[in-house]
């Protein structure tokens, strides 16, 4: 993906120093796409390999060689976390003895050999060492046997045109005493002639000292298709591919494809897929080491399914091992004609965004995309490329129209900096029928705003009404759940500064959230200069730095601007001696322009590499902090105890599925929530998916009602919503409850829950009505 200005620099006198590049296959035994075969309690079928040692036809029949790796790896609990010897025995039974991984994969190769003749090279096979539950002692001498056993049934084993590379690390991060166990598992291995694989998750404790621990080869996971889809989105954000691509090829490791577990039935999941295939070419893991996690059975199902584009990615997938892959788009924009129109003329010039580099625009000047045919679009993402120290991007507003002739009208305005590594924008709106697209950027003064890419993604097929004023929209939940690390409505502005990370409960946390939004309202208008945030990182139980932070501000509340273009700065903050060495603290600064700009509220948006552990926000005016013991909001809450609580963006998103994770749930208690619309609107009906069926011991409620206000204080009488009796509807999991009104101005919407026994879960709130 093209991201910025390539510079060529000579360095008199001295070479140029090598660039960072991913693991090569070259390097390691010829070793290129790693396939990690799971063995439960049932054995594997030679079928199932077959799939995975050929390309096979249609018809099941081996074509071509495929993967040139194969690790063997359990979940089952006695083998994964073994507790003696006959533990460890039993996990070398799955691989060795009868049905036993080894030997079924030796079939497989055999019934490729018939049709296709000898490998061109012995296939590699790997050894995962699983995970003691002793004292650091007895694991290592528990590792050391196992390591012993497993080549001496492997010599008595023999298996033809396979070979033992080495073993594997099962451990998925390296932190404390682990750290010297590893170590020694390691010497122990190498010492026995063999090699070690390591494939930790994203920003694994450890991650980038794997050469010091004594790693041959480790290889990142994104973890890109198990991130949850907030606000309705179609997709994760494709920067988290990004940056895990940037920091394996800095740290010379490969990178893991990973999917999803429904491929052959979910769109989404496909398009999932499809992105970690289209980032190889991009990000460049095309040709560098990896491995694939598909889920135990997901390309065994793409090879044998009828649907041609779920048998299209085995297809790629098998290009991608040979070096043809080409990308395939998941955007509904596909190959959409892209028009460049300059400030201040009519003309309009054809540009391109496909193997190009980009559309540069300056003040004034903005692009417009028209589909083939009209689209229900809800999400739009835009990558922009880094220009010095940031993208020039002060903001940025996206237009659509339904039909060719029709009114241009807002859809999204953005006021955000994404991080260069990654570079990518998401803007989302309520499902819209649309013809045509316009994306208006806004740039610093004398800054230029380069756009690389465009894509736009359907409404969900659960999503959200076209006039639902609730969409996004902020909103409280009575009884609030109880947060692991939890704002106390004041923690972030007290001026009280953690000097222990998040152990001495002076933090907020936030974990598995895309980005993080801390919206301060200051007391009157006043000029901002600089922000601040304290945060905490180090990799301590997945802690970390965010990736990046960038700072908003606005005078109404509703259009923002950056404050600056500029990266945040770091400044050290102290620690207290005899905290863990893996805990640091610092403070992020965002400088504004000299003399500061004029605002009464100010947003950041951080976006997290982990857990997120944010103690502190200053905003600095005449050399003070005018924030403090003012008022805030967060968006997502931070991240809550207990079964299905509320995360601040369930109740909104535009997705009413049926499932529990995605709902809010009560245990026989009776429940509020309360949607701020953000202004007064015309209001005429409210909607509230709500579960049911018995299942999980949830039930319908016994009713809902509805209240509306327009200050917040004084709110009309209840409404009560139409709710299918349980008698009636007892045997559905969702169902919509209606509550209409007379047409009426209101900001704020209440609805009362009452449970009829046991769990109450609640999915999706819609405000029907208008804007003004």
């Amino acid at each position: 993906m093209w991201r910025g200005v390539l510079c060529l620099c000579l360095v008199l006198g001295l070479g140029a120093p090598a660039a960072p590049e991913y693991a090569r296959p070259e390097d390691h035994g010829g070793l290129r796409d790693i396939a990690l075969i799971y063995r439960a309690s049932a054995p594997r079928t030679v079928e199932e390999l077959l799939t995975l040692v050929a390309y096979v036809d249609v018809a099941g029949q081996p074509n071509a060689w495929f993967f040139d790796g194969f690790l063997f790896l359990t979940q089952q609990p006695e083998w994964s976390y073994p507790k003696s010897y006959e533990d460890l025995s039993g996990w070398l039974d799955a691989i060795f003895g009868e049905g036993g991984l080894l030997p079924v994969l030796q079939q497989a190769m055999e019934s490729a050999e018939a049709r296709l003749g000898p490998a061109p090279a012995p296939r590699q096979v790997i050894l995962s060492i699983p995970r003691p539950q002793d004292t650091s002692a007895a694991r290592l001498s528990l590792v050391k046997w196992l390591v012993d056993e497993a080549i001496r049934r492997w010599q008595e084993a023999s298996p033809k045109n396979l070979q033992l590379w080495g073993m594997y690390w099962y451990w998925e991060d390296v932190a404390g005493a682990d750290r010297s166990l590893a170590q020694d598992a390691c010497a122990v291995v190498h010492q026995r002639g063999l090699k070690m694989l390591w494939i930790p998750y994203y920003r694994a404790a450890g991650w980038d000292q794997w050469r010091e621990i004594g790693f041959d080869l480790a290889i990142m996971q994104p973890n890109y298709a198990f991130l949850p889809l907030h606000e309705g989105r179609h997709l994760p954000d494709e920067s988290r591919l990004a940056e895990t691509a940037r920091l394996a090829r800095e740290a010379g490791m490969g990178v893991e494809i990973e999917t999803a577990y429904a491929l052959t039935t979910s769109e989404i999941d496909r398009a999932n897929l499809r992105l970690y295939l289209n980032h190889s070419l991009e990000d460049g893991y095309a040709n560098a080491v990896r491995a694939h996690f598909f889920s135990f059975d997901q390309y065994q199902r793409l090879a044998v399914s009828p649907l041609p584009e779920a048998r299209q990615l085995y297809d790629d997938l098998f290009a991608l091992a040979r070096g043809r892959l080409v990308e395939r788009s998941v955007s509904l924009l596909g190959n959409a004609p892209v028009r460049h129109i300059r400030a201040g003329t009519d003309v309009a010039n054809a540009a391109s965004l496909i193997g190009a580099s980009g559309v540069g625009m300056g003040a004034g000047d903005y692009i417009e995309v028209t589909l083939d045919s009209p689209r229900i679009l809800s999400e739009m993402r835009l990558c922009l490329a880094a220009e010095g120290d940031g993208i020039g991007l002060r903001s940025l507003s996206i237009y659509g129209r339904e039909t060719a002739e029709g009114p241009w009208r807002m859809l999204q305005s953005l006021a955000e900096a994404p991080p260069t590594e990654g570079s990518w924008l998401i803007a989302g709106w309520p499902p819209q029928m649309l013809s045509a697209l316009r994306v208006v950027p806004d740039p610093f003064p004398g800054k230029r705003v380069t756009i690389t890419r465009l894509a736009a993604y359907p409404g969900v097929s659960s999503a959200t009404s076209p006039d639902n004023l609730a969409f996004g929209r902020s909103y409280t939940v009575r009884p609030a759940p109880e947060s692991h690390y939890p704002d106390r409505a004041a923690e972030l502005t007290d001026g009280i500064l953690t000097r222990q990370g998040f152990v001495d409960g002076h933090t907020v946390g936030w974990s598995g959230a895309p980005r993080v939004m801390v919206e301060v309202a200051l007391p009157e208008e006043t000029s901002v200069e600089a922000v601040r945030c304290h945060v905490q990182g180090g990799g301590y139980a997945a802690v970390h730095f965010p990736r990046a932070l960038s700072v908003a501000i606005s005078n109404d509340g509703k259009q923002w601007r950056l404050l600056s273009d500029s990266r945040a700065r770091i400044e050290p903050a102290p620690v207290d001696p005899g905290v863990p060495q893996e805990i640091s603290l610092r403070w992020l600064r965002q400088e504004g322009p000299p003399g500061g700009l004029p605002a009464r509220w100010v947003r950041l948006t951080l976006l997290p590499a982990g857990w997120l552990m944010l103690s502190e926000v200053e905003v600095l005016s005449g050399g003070r902090n005018v924030a403090r013991g003012q008022p805030y909001r967060l968006r997502p809450l931070p991240t809550a105890k207990g079964n299905y609580p509320d995360d601040g963006i369930k109740l909104t998103d535009g997705v009413a599925a049926p499932l529990w994770a995605g709902s809010v749930g009560w245990n026989g208690v009776e429940g509020d929530v309360e949607v701020d619309l953000g202004c007064l609107c015309r209001v005429r009906a409210i909607r509230a998916y709500v579960l049911g069926g018995g299942t999980g011991a949830v039930f319908l409620p016994r009713d809902i009602q509805v209240s509306l206000s327009t200050d917040g204080r004084a709110w009309t009488p209840p409404v009560a919503a139409t709710l299918p009796r349980p008698e009636e509807k007892e045997h559905t999991l969702g169902v919509w409850a209606l509550a209409e009104v007379n047409p009426q101005k209101a900001r704020y919407v209440r609805l009362h829950l009452r449970p009829t026994r046991g769990w109450m879960m609640l999915g999706e709130v819609e405000v029907l009505g208008t804007r003004p």
